[in-house]
């Protein structure tokens, strides 16, 4: 998936209960706004990107 130019993904994958895809390769570079980004999901904590300017909690 190429979400090179999103800056905000805050509440992308929020009570997502039936999504567990691996999104490890997502370049997530340019991303500021991750906040909730899966909070309420069955979204596996070791399948999410690696965020480097904002916190996913």
């Amino acid at each position: 998936m190429d979400v090179k130019n999103v800056f905000n993904m805050q509440f992308m994958f929020d009570g997502a209960s039936s999504f567990n895809q691996d999104l490890r390769n997502w370049n997530v570079d340019n991303v500021i706004s991750c906040g909730t980004f899966w909070s309420g999901s069955s979204l596996s904590e070791v399948l999410i990107p690696i965020f480097t300017k904002c916190n996913p909690d």
